[in-house]
């Protein structure tokens, strides 16, 4: 069974690959000045609450994609390292090209909120069509043809599901330990609102 677009988008969120046509690494390695301030500031002067991994569809009932279930363990995340994926969900409907996917990173210190910023079309950006990230057909990783994850659009409509996947996560730069929040909204031009996924989730 075909698996829905939002695993793909996950899976780069946490995966090296060039595939993904992006790196947090570069933001993440820019801003690594700003994070030791904060992080610092909060170690002296508030205690942080336990935040434990969670999600939730921030978008209206009315769209057509919705995620039923997502799980990855352990928790907290450890990266690099080795993670467990699970993700049941469905669509309503066809999702074509081009497909727009506005993705919020926001690493949460304490009361404090920091918001990693768009460089280079990396971070919070905005990317006018997703389906131009996937790879080409003729190259479609061992990853999506075993888990048999599209590696074109559309995406057709149904039901999907996939149980404890095991993700080797790679990465050449450290990302900082914390918590975060990740917020990826889709827009369709034919559809309208696709849908919005919220993550919660810290890393050790």
């Amino acid at each position: 069974m075909q698996k829905i677009l939002a695993t793909y988008l996950l899976v780069c969120m946490f995966l090296h690959r060039s595939e993904c046509k992006f790196n947090v690494n570069k933001i993440l390695n820019k801003y690594e000045d700003t994070f030791k301030i904060i992080d610092n500031k909060d170690k002296n002067e508030v205690k942080q609450k336990n935040l434990r991994f969670s999600f939730s569809n921030c978008g209206p009932s009315s769209d057509p994609m919705k995620i039923n279930s997502l799980i990855f363990e352990p928790d907290p995340l450890p990266i690099p390292g080795n993670l467990t994926l699970s993700v049941d969900g469905f669509l309503e409907k066809d999702l074509n090209s081009p497909l727009t996917m506005t993705l919020k990173i926001i690493k949460i210190v304490g009361p404090f909120k920091v918001e990693i910023p768009c460089i280079d079309n990396v971070g919070s950006c905005t990317y006018s069509d997703v389906c131009t990230m996937l790879p080409e057909p003729d190259n479609c990783p061992a990853f999506f043809r075993e888990h048999q994850i599209p590696c074109t659009c559309p995406f057709p409509s149904g039901e999907y599901s996939i149980k404890n996947v095991l993700l080797a996560v790679e990465t050449s730069q450290k990302i900082p330990n914390g918590e975060y929040n990740i917020i990826s909204n889709f827009q369709s031009k034919e559809i309208g609102h696709v849908g919005c996924i919220q993550v919660n989730l810290k890393i050790a």
